[in-house]
């Protein structure tokens, strides 16, 4: 036994050797941006999916809008790694927040269950005309930052003046949302309207109001101010 552990000893020291042909791995140089991908699924408190939540995900210098599917799930590739913000609206209402880090490897899955009643809009009972197939719609986008009445209406109309038309607004935090534009006029669109409600915003005086207007308005979208109170766009019809 005296001449074993002397042996074991050497060889505990003996560097490992690279398998033939292969090269030692390079470290990932400093600034290099990685990218994964992003997965959100939505659930009421009951444990069912919400379709059509609008979901952001806000970071340090990019903001990302989604809609869930009828799974109440929703998904983007390539988004740079590191800490967001999560949003999820409902009808304008923001129903959760949460900070999220997105790391390397796979995809980062985040299960976001909602609490309490899950608000309705009013339902438009006037039939609607078909619109044309989907092929040959441009959907645009555009990041939107103020708290004036005339400058969001001023956007809305130079963006008709491209012939883009609002299709609908994802708020992602006081005073700023993103516009989503479609190439596409809607049969019955005759301009816009912005009707101020002052806030708090709560479901209720939210259903109030879009039940007022449903007769000859179809709501689109609402614009967060920083006191609190909202900018409802609707379309003239």
């Amino acid at each position: 036994m005296g001449t074993v552990l002397p042996l074991l000893c050497a060889l505990t020291w003996l560097p490992m050797a690279l398998p033939l042909g292969a090269q030692p791995q390079d470290p990932i140089p400093v600034g290099t941006e990685t990218r994964t991908s992003f997965k959100a699924i939505v659930r009421n408190s009951e444990g069912a999916p919400v379709p059509h939540a609008q979901v952001s995900l806000k970071g340090a210098s990019q903001t990302f809008g989604l809609t869930t599917d009828e799974a109440g799930t929703c998904q983007i590739r390539q988004v740079p790694v590191g800490r967001y913000k999560v949003r999820v609206l409902l009808s304008g209402l923001s129903m959760l927040e949460r900070e999220v880090t997105l790391g390397v490897g796979g995809t980062s899955t985040f299960n976001l269950q909602l609490e309490g009643p899950i608000p309705v809009a009013t339902p438009d009972p006037r039939p609607t005309s078909p619109g044309p197939p989907a092929e040959g719609v441009q959907i645009t986008t555009e990041s939107f930052s103020g708290s004036g009445r005339g400058a969001l209406k001023q956007t809305l109309e130079g963006a008709a003046s491209r012939k883009t038309w609002l299709i609908s607004i994802i708020p992602v935090e006081a005073d700023h949302s993103l516009l989503v534009y479609s190439s596409h006029r809607p049969p019955d669109h005759q301009g816009y309207e912005l009707i101020l409600l002052p806030g708090p915003l709560t479901a209720e005086g939210l259903q109030k109001t879009l039940q007022a207007y449903a007769s000859d308005k179809r709501f689109i979208g609402l614009h967060r101010l920083i006191d609190g109170s909202c900018l409802l766009v609707f379309s003239n019809v």
